[in-house]
C-alpha cells in the first residue's frame, strides 16, 4: 500500500490530465469539418458559454457574499463552476453525438481559463 501512495498516486493527477487532453483532442477531431465550414459556430458557442459562466459566477459569489464565510464561499464558486467535464463530454457525446461534444470541449477551454481569471483578479476583490 505504501508503494502505491508514493510511486503511483503522485502521477495519477498527471495521467488524467493527459487523457482528458486526449479526449478534448479527439472530439475535437470528429468536428473538424464541422469547425472549418462553419467557423461562427464556434464563435456563437464561446458566447453562449461565456453568457452561462458569467451567469454561474455571479449566483454562486452572491450566495457565497451572503451567507458564508470567506473560504467556503470561494470553494463554493469553485465548485458550482468547475464541473467534471469529462464525465459530462463522455455522455454528451454518447447521447447527443459530437456536435454536443464540440460544446463541451469549448466549455472546458473556457472553463479553466475563467476559473483562473476569476481566481487572480476577483476572488481577493469580492471575498475581503
Amino acid at each position: 500500500m505504501k508503494n502505491i501512495t508514493k510511486k503511483i498516486k503522485p502521477i495519477l493527477p498527471a495521467v488524467s490530465i493527459w487523457f482528458l487532453l486526449g479526449i478534448v483532442f479527439i472530439s475535437i477531431g470528429m468536428k473538424s469539418k464541422v469547425i472549418i465550414s462553419k467557423p461562427d459556430l464556434i464563435l456563437w458557442s464561446l458566447v453562449v458559454l461565456a453568457v452561462f459562466y458569467l451567469i454561474n459566477y455571479t449566483i454562486s459569489t452572491v450566495i457565497g457574499k451572503m451567507f458564508l464565510n470567506r473560504e467556503d464561499a470561494i470553494a463554493l464558486v469553485y465548485s458550482t463552476v468547475m464541473r467534471n467535464l469529462s464525465l459530462a463530454l463522455g455522455i454528451a457525446a454518447s447521447s447527443f453525438g459530437s456536435k454536443a461534444a464540440l460544446i463541451v470541449t469549448l466549455a472546458f477551454i473556457l472553463q479553466v481559463q475563467s476559473a483562473s481569471w476569476f481566481g487572480k483578479y476577483f476572488a481577493n476583490r469580492v471575498f475581503k
